[in-house]
């Protein structure tokens, strides 16, 4: 039976971890936090809450796109579980360690560490793990130009997500299931839309943004907004359904939302999306300039792929 001070520990770890996410607030002063209980926990020979803490301290770091410290944290963690024999608590880190080396662009570190979780993810808490790791795969797939194969890996996680499943890490709102499903459903508006399936992708975005509406989550209302913009940039424009708003409104809910809880990425990743919009849209001048922002915000982050993709951009529409 988990001890009652270390649930509160997790609880009020968790509020920390929410106001860096969903409020924007410092960063600094959740990892003085998270360091000070881990350190604790270390103190006291206990590995599932120091390797848990060290989890939520780089999912911290990764909402500020420090996705380099995320990773080391994410590889002590998975240590801990490791050395402890914890098989599950260590598949959701290697799961952390693939979103994390996605999003720096490694892809085959990204790969090994999400195929392990899957091969090893026990029984009980198989559904979490998969929903996660193939979520985390599809994205993976869709960065490497591989939309087909990711449609049914993502459709795959959303089927997972939607099983029974308990969840796995103690510090996890009983909204993660819906937080989840939501950027799986974001994620299949992509793949959708690589595959040239846009009635499928704007009923998938119109989900995903009716799954927003039911959570106190900017992040994920950032997620959907943005998606009903790339969904509405094809489905509007083909003239299949005139009565859509403007693209460009959702992408400012978007991009406002990831400001408002200061996820710099995200926001450039909003800029990126929204250029891609306007060029295919004719509007040439906007589309370099809201390249160039993207741009200039993946540099200052140490994001140098995307600051490189988002240039060449630019170039073309110049």
């Amino acid at each position: 039976m988990t001890d009652p001070r270390t649930l509160s520990v997790f609880q009020q770890a968790r509020d920390v971890l929410y106001n860096v996410q969903e409020r924007g607030q410092d960063v600094a002063q959740a990892m003085s936090f998270l360091n000070q209980h881990r350190q604790h926990a270390a103190l006291k020979g206990d590995a599932i809450t120091e390797g848990h803490l060290l989890l939520m301290a780089g999912v911290a770091n990764s909402s500020r796109a420090r996705f380099r410290s995320a990773v080391h944290s994410y590889e002590q963690a998975l240590a801990l579980f490791n050395t402890q024999h914890y098989v599950a608590d260590g598949c959701l880190a290697d799961t952390y360690l693939g979103q994390a080396h996605r999003a720096l662009s490694n892809y085959v570190p990204a790969r090994a560490h999400l195929q392990r979780a899957l091969s090893q993810a026990p029984g009980k808490h198989r559904s979490e793990i998969e929903a996660r790791v193939k979520h985390q795969l599809g994205q993976l797939l869709l960065s490497v130009k591989d939309a087909e194969h990711a449609q049914t890996v993502l459709q795959e996680s959303l089927n997972a997500c939607d099983a029974s499943w308990l969840p796995l890490a103690p510090w996890h709102s009983n909204d993660e299931r819906a937080a989840l499903r939501c950027e799986i459903l974001c994620a299949l508006t992509e793949s959708a839309l690589a595959t040239e399936r846009e009635t499928l992708a704007w009923q998938y975005a119109r989900d995903a943004m009716a799954t927003a509406d039911t959570l106190a989550s900017p992040l994920r209302l950032g997620y959907a907004a943005r998606a009903m913009g790339n969904a509405a940039s094809i489905f509007g424009w083909s003239g299949l359904d005139a009565s859509l708003t403007d693209p460009d409104v959702y992408y400012r809910i978007a991009h406002e939302a990831f400001v408002s809880v200061a996820n710099e990425a995200e926001a450039a990743h909003t800029l990126f999306a929204q250029a891609n919009s306007k060029a295919r849209r004719g509007k040439r001048r906007s589309s370099a300039l809201l390249f160039e922002r993207a741009m200039v915000i993946y540099s200052r982050l140490g994001m140098t792929e995307d600051a490189t993709r988002a240039a060449d951009a630019q170039l073309d529409v110049m």
